[in-house]
């Protein structure tokens, strides 16, 4: 089965390749102020990763053999690994998904400036002509 994650990174990736391709164009400035927006939420949740296994202290839930192990358990909860469900695997996979943003923002503003280049020189191969007759 695959995750909802993974449909949208790889949706990502696709429109990103259609970038590339000269097919997805985002207009100069657009695509700059996106990735500045995608780069600092990624810093951000980058920050409440680093902190997250920092909430859960185990020893807090008592001396008990039986408490030590419930606070294993909500220590897993946050920091268990890929595929765990935990809140760093949460994080981890929004964090993958916004950098498949900033790659398709940057190709898609990159297409855009390409597309305006050749626009340009066009027209300018145009007038040149013109002022030839």
């Amino acid at each position: 089965m695959v995750s909802e994650a993974t449909n949208i990174t790889r949706e990502f990736q696709f429109l990103a390749s259609e970038a590339s391709a000269g097919r997805l164009l985002i207009e100069d400035g657009v695509a700059e102020r996106c990735i500045d927006i995608c780069n600092r939420y990624a810093s951000s949740l980058n920050s409440v990763r680093l902190t997250a296994s920092f909430l859960v202290y185990i020893d807090s839930f008592g001396i008990l053999d039986s408490a030590r192990e419930l606070g294993g358990k909500f220590y897993e909860l946050v920091t268990g690994g890929r595929g765990s469900g935990s809140i760093d695997d949460s994080l981890a996979q929004h964090i993958e998904i916004i950098m498949q943003m900033i790659d398709m923002f940057q190709k898609a503003g990159e297409a855009y400036k390409a597309a305006d280049g050749r626009a340009r020189q066009a027209i300018e191969s145009a007038g040149d002509q013109i002022f030839d007759l």
